[in-house]
């Protein structure tokens, strides 16, 4: 038996902690004080659909950060499902910010329309692909900032914000193929995708974005062939695909 499959354990619902406006906002000192040396550092994530009768609607600002919060010093998280969570709405900000030690896909539930800043900022151990739901309207700063996805990134059809650095990334390979911008999207802030080398086109499909900022794209240097500006650009600024 691997060892750390032997010790890994996961909270259920009572070992969570929420607000009464359905907020999440970390795990019970309770149940962490109780894990075993081995299990503190083998934490799956399961966030549940309610706590204590009181239904999941948002994970709070920092609840599972590991920058500059002393709660989870000496833990690890190593997985994070967010299925069950099925009324989610937001990500907050810092959520789950340095988790570096969740590995594998990261599936965002259908109801989220939010993920706010530095959410996902150097989970680096997410290394699998990024499933964003149909409905999301905003991807704030940083979001995910150094995150290794691979494969194709899909950005849902009502997407309106893409923020700045929100996956830029040390130049590499992550992300791969074609990127298209929706109709939806109204902004997309500096260095949004700078270091993205695996994306080899991007596609805007609408006429709403009215400028492309500072490095937007900077570093991206799997592009090729044609780039179509919209007309509705009026400002590219500088080193937006250098």
């Amino acid at each position: 038996v691997n060892l750390s499959e032997s010790v890994m354990v996961t909270p259920t619902e009572d070992d969570y902690t929420i607000n009464t406006d359905g907020t999440l906002t970390g795990l019970s000192t309770t149940y962490l004080n109780g894990l075993s040396a081995e299990q503190k550092k083998n934490i799956n994530l399961v966030i549940p659909y309610s706590v204590d009768g009181t239904t999941v609607t948002a994970i709070g600002d920092k609840a599972f950060s590991f920058w500059y919060n002393d709660k989870y010093s000496g833990f690890d998280f190593v997985s994070l499902d967010l299925s069950n969570a099925t009324n989610l709405t937001r990500i907050g900000n810092e959520a789950f910010y340095y988790a570096k030690n969740i590995t594998g896909d990261l599936i965002i539930p259908d109801s989220v329309t939010i993920i706010g800043n530095n959410a996902f900022r150097e989970c680096t151990g997410l290394n699998g692909k990024l499933v964003l739901p149909d409905d999301l309207l905003s991807i704030e700063s940083y979001a995910f900032f150094n995150c290794r996805f691979t494969g194709q990134l899909k950005l849902p059809s009502k997407l309106e914000k893409i923020g700045n650095n929100a996956f830029k990334i040390d130049p590499s390979a992550s992300f791969t193929g074609k990127l298209v911008i929706p109709e939806s999207v109204k902004s997309i802030e500096t260095v949004a995708f700078s270091g993205q080398q695996g994306i080899t086109s991007v596609i805007f499909e609408g006429n709403n974005i009215t400028a492309l900022p500072d490095s937007v794209f900077r570093y991206c240097s799997g592009l090729n062939g044609t780039i179509i500006i919209p007309d509705s650009v009026q400002t590219i600024g500088k080193n937006t695909f250098v």
